[in-house]
């Protein structure tokens, strides 16, 4: 088998073995992220159906959207201060 793999440009080709484990670890990405999304929104899905009648929609959206906009508003203040610690070095990277 004879695998020419885009990254690393046209001329890194993989055969064999080689070309077996970047399949095999494809494969094994892949299905650890079908579970991963299973585990995120199955349980979600399940407690929303049970509990739909007795705590409502809207209580059961604000109960998932305040955890991400939480995490949404700490990683935006973690960034904003680096962004000001590198700013300098940033614009030089873009602009010169």
């Amino acid at each position: 088998m004879h695998v020419q793999i885009p990254p690393f440009g046209g001329n890194y080709t993989c055969t064999g073995k080689c070309a077996e484990q970047v399949y095999d670890k494809m494969f094994k990405t892949a299905a650890g992220n079908a579970i991963t999304a299973c585990l995120g929104t199955v349980p979600g899905y399940w407690f929303t159906v049970a509990f739909i009648d007795t705590i409502g929609r809207v209580r059961i959206q604000y109960m998932g959207e305040a955890p991400f906009l939480t995490c949404v508003w700490f990683w935006y203040f973690a960034h904003a201060d680096w962004h000001d610690a590198h700013k300098k070095r940033l614009h030089y990277a873009t602009f010169s």
